[in-house]
């Protein structure tokens, strides 16, 4: 710490908390009344063993709800 009589003046450098967000694990969130409704859907897009914070689920979720799909017929 400087001195005064260096006439040297010291910024305080404040560092912002990071955020912690919390992340589960696929059976926690199948499991949630949050993601209840679209617990099939989840199923099928989250992947075993991987973390999701929330955020991260709903962008899943909506990339699945608004994704194209293609009917194939006796393929």
């Amino acid at each position: 710490m400087e001195t005064a009589a260096n006439k040297n003046t010291e910024v305080a450098v404040r560092e912002e908390p990071k955020s912690i967000v919390e992340r589960f694990d696929k059976v926690t969130i199948l499991q949630s009344d949050r993601f209840k409704r679209y617990r099939d859907i989840l199923d099928t897009v989250l992947n075993s063993g991987q973390l999701y914070g929330a955020d991260e689920v709903d962008k899943v979720l909506s990339d699945a709800l608004t994704h194209r799909v293609q009917k194939s017929v006796n393929e």
